[in-house]
């Protein structure tokens, strides 16, 4: 990973920085929201799918751009996987 980093100039190092600064801004704001909308019961019966139905509903509430950032995070995510997991 720390390969990829010296790749990358210090520019788009940089604006990654920023995209992320500007989801926790997204997501400091919507805490409260977050924390009200967590329901134990249905949390402690089934994780995984309880966990996939709060980040959709989370991912649709979003705005185009936002919704664009986490895609751009996912794909970026999935690149680096790819290229230092070994399967």
């Amino acid at each position: 990973m720390l390969l990829l980093l010296i790749e990358m100039s210090e520019e788009a190092i940089q604006n990654y920085i920023d995209k992320i600064e500007d989801l926790k801004e997204d997501i400091n704001l919507d805490k409260p929201l977050i924390l009200k909308a967590i329901n134990i019961p249905n949390l402690m019966t089934n994780p995984t799918e309880y966990l996939k139905t709060i980040a959709f509903d989370y991912y649709e509430s979003k705005t185009p751009e936002q919704k664009e950032a986490i895609e751009i995070g996912e794909a970026e995510a999935k690149q680096i996987i790819k290229k230092y997991v070994k399967s």
